[in-house]
Order: C-alpha cells, then structure tokens, then sequence
C-alpha cells in the first residue's frame, strides 16, 4: 500500500482561495467528490470491459488517498505559480501518477484470475490506468481539432490505430519496469500531444 505524501488534508477542505467555482465560491468539496465518482466508474467500466468483475474491486480508501493525493499536489502547484486553472496535460499526469503509486485495484481473487485465464491483468493497476490515460488523450485531442478536422469515431478510431497502439504498450512498459514521475509523465504527454497535433494539421 502506498504511503501519503501528508498525514493530514484538512488544508483542502478548509481552503478558500485556490479551488473556487466559476462564480469565484469554494468548492473542493464538490470537486473531489465528483472526481472520485468519475474514477471509480471509469475503473468499473474497464473491470466490466476485462471481464474481471469477479476477481478484482476497487479500494474505496485506496481511492480516496489517490484522489487526495492529486489535489494536494494541484494545490501546491497552484499555490507557487498562482494559478486558477491546471493544464488538461497536468491533471492527466498527476492524476495517473497517484492512481499508479496507491494501487486502488486490488485483485481479490487470483484463482478465479486464472480459471478465467486472464493472468495478462496481472498487473491490472497498470494495464487500467494506461488504457484510462490514452483515452483521455484521445478525446482530448478530439475536442481540440472537432471544428477542424470531421472524422467519424474519432476517438475510437485514434484509439485502435497502430501508432496509439505503440504508444499504448511503452506506457504500460514505462508504468510496470521503469521510474517515472509526474513531471517525466507530463513531459511525455505534452510530446505525445503536440506530435499528433502537428500531424492532424498537416493532414
């Protein structure tokens, strides 16, 4: 289990200055809240998608301190740049990165794991996050260029290609072999985006 980076997050539940609505009113609350919801289902529906409903659950206190964890790292980010607002490319790194480092999928039955032949899952925090951070790019890089560019299933069809294959499978390499952080995870989400950027304005 993954230690936090701090004992106590009072400070986010107590701020008034940096996580505010558009009507400038406090919400962190409301924010952490949703941005729990929105990841549990995001990993139930890749459990359902697996075929591993049966073997694997989320930890809802796994969860909870992987979610913590992000915003303490956007407050700080935001206190020391002063800041409002966070970079899609930065919520996507931070919040895979503590996703990754608290582990929140936990694998509870590894026999049913192997009658179901599906010992790829393995290392299903991995696996899950990189399909999760992929499309989140992909659908990224849709609402960017959608005036632009009319492709049909866009994202899927991004998400299928050989290249975002390729991609896929060094982040889950990167992920299960090699060190990274947040910072080396945002820089290869910039360089991944502003490649295929380039590439659907030339197109």
């Amino acid at each position: 289990m993954a230690m936090a980076r701090s004992q106590d997050y009072a400070h986010l539940f107590k701020d008034k200055k940096i996580f505010r609505d558009k009507q400038g009113k406090p919400n962190f609350n409301t924010r952490f809240i949703d941005r729990y919801k929105y990841t549990f289902n995001s990993i139930q529906a890749l459990l359902v998608k697996y075929g591993l409903s049966e073997c694997c659950e989320v930890n809802p206190e796994l969860l909870r301190v992987a979610t913590l964890e992000y915003f303490d790292e956007v407050f700080e980010m935001k206190q020391a740049h002063k800041i409002d607002h966070s970079q899609p490319e930065k919520i996507y790194s931070h919040q895979i990165f503590w996703l990754l480092r608290n582990h929140p999928i936990q694998i509870i039955d590894f026999k049913k794991l192997q009658e179901l032949d599906k010992l790829e899952y393995l290392h299903i925090n991995e696996r899950a996050f990189t399909d999760i951070l992929v499309r989140r790019i992909a659908i990224e890089l849709e609402e960017r260029f959608e005036k632009n560019i009319q492709i049909d299933d866009f994202v899927k069809k991004l998400e299928k290609h050989k290249l975002m294959k390729e991609f896929r499978r060094k982040l889950y390499y990167t992920f299960k072999r090699r060190i990274y952080t947040s910072k080396s995870l945002l820089m290869t989400i910039e360089a991944f985006m502003s490649s295929a950027q380039f590439v659907l304005q030339i197109t």
